[in-house]
């Protein structure tokens, strides 16, 4: 095969019903020529003397794609088989692969911070020597900014395989970079944060003024760092945008939110700072707050609920959807003494008594869910006389559900909480 005769045709011809000939055109790279690249052979490329773009691999990857991507380590020879291949060929710089994937987004992928450096300046150089043609000054930032079928930017893929001195020479060379979001809806901090990449995300926050941060399902990064349980980089985001405490995701939950279910007191106390304290007083699709979270997990989260009820006690008052305040959630999780924290509390005793949207109060559930020397059925402020929407006091329940669990399974299971 001549050096010049890179695209190989292999023709499929059918005549069906009298439809005109079809040929399906297969591209593929002689292994001559893909090994080459692969091992980088200057010398070999260096007599090659067909147009070098149209060497390319079923998926359209370039020489350049092949060579970057079987780099093991970076040396200065491996810069010049770059310099090689765009002098020879200069639109290959730029020439995306069948996923859209730029020479750069594989350098970038691939941690090679050399090979970064040279094509964003070979690119910046490019445009210059086109401007006297009449060239766009932005085409080199259009370049730069090629994304891929996912919409994934070079720095996503350097964000994504934490290559954190890469993503600083991207940001530095345009923080424009921190702004693009991809398909899934990540932004580059937002996808360090997921990923843990308390560097990579450092570095986002240390060099762009006001980088996106969002995720999929309404997520952001403040979210992410707060479940992945990281203090520093939840500082480090609220110290650039403390606006975000107050964000909710797709289920309604707040950073707060997960720090109080993951029992995570320090990032508690974290978000609950200065101007955080209104994230308290936010109820997710549920209508539960953070506080609710906490003590619905039980004695293990009392830490937690407490410093909540200190920094904002009023959001005690808070109830759910269903109209359940923070005793009845204490009672729900069966701790008794989530149930002796609140009820010790004088300014918290108009939750002893009030009902939910059935009319319950905390003693009813306490009466459901048959617990013995319960602290709260003893509290003097209780009215045991209280009934809920179907007439019944507490001890009628308490009668009612042991009726209940007598009958036959089938019935017992349908109705079993006369609550």
């Amino acid at each position: 095969m001549a050096d010049s005769q890179a695209l190989p045709e292999t023709q499929l011809a059918s005549e069906i019903n009298d439809q005109p000939e079809r040929k399906d055109i297969i591209t593929f790279m002689d292994a001559k020529w893909y090994n080459s690249a692969a091992e980088g052979q200057i010398n070999l490329f260096k007599h090659y003397t067909g147009p070098l773009d149209l060497l390319r691999t079923p998926n359209k990857n370039t020489v350049l794609h092949v060579y970057i991507t079987a780099v093991q380590n970076e040396t200065e020879e491996s810069i010049e088989f770059v310099k090689l291949v765009i002098s020879k060929c200069p639109s290959l710089l730029a020439e995306p692969n069948i996923r859209g994937e730029t020479p750069l987004h594989i350098a970038a992928r691939f941690g090679h911070n050399n090979i970064v450096e040279f094509l964003i300046h070979s690119i910046k150089k490019a445009q210059y020597e086109d401007l006297e043609r009449g060239a766009e000054v932005s085409t080199s930032d259009k370049m730069l900014k090629k994304t891929s079928t996912d919409e994934d930017s070079a720095l996503h893929e350097a964000v994504r395989n934490n290559h954190p001195q890469v993503v600083e020479i991207l940001i530095r060379e345009n923080p424009e970079f921190a702004n693009i979001t991809n398909a899934a809806g990540e932004s580059p901090l937002y996808l360090a944060a997921v990923r843990e990449s308390n560097s990579t995300a450092s570095k986002i926050l240390e060099i762009c003024l006001s980088p996106a941060y969002t995720g999929p399902k309404a997520r952001t990064a403040l979210h992410e760092a707060v479940i992945s349980g990281d203090a520093d980089l939840t500082r480090k985001i609220l110290d650039k945008n403390s606006s975000l405490t107050r964000d909710q995701d797709k289920e309604g939950w707040t950073p707060l939110h997960y720090a109080s279910y993951f029992n995570l007191l320090p990032i508690v106390e974290m978000l609950l700072e200065d101007d955080n304290k209104s994230a308290a007083y936010i109820g997710d699709n549920y209508g539960k707050t953070p506080l609710h979270l906490a003590i619905l997990n039980g004695n293990s989260h009392l830490k937690v609920v407490e410093k909540i009820m200190s920094v904002c006690p009023d959001c005690c008052d808070l109830t759910d959807n269903r109209g359940r305040n923070v005793l009845h959630f204490a009672v729900e999780s069966g701790s008794f003494k989530g149930m002796r924290l609140i009820t010790e509390k004088p300014s918290l005793a108009n939750l002893i008594n009030q009902k939910d949207e059935k009319g319950n109060t905390p003693v009813h559930l306490v009466a459901a869910f048959g617990f013995e020397d319960c602290c709260l059925t003893e509290h003097h402020l209780v009215d045991k006389k209280a009934v809920n929407n179907k007439n019944l006091t507490a001890l009628d329940v308490v009668l009612e559900t042991k009726h209940k669990s007598k009958l036959p399974l089938p019935v017992y299971q349908l109705d079993f909480m006369p609550i």
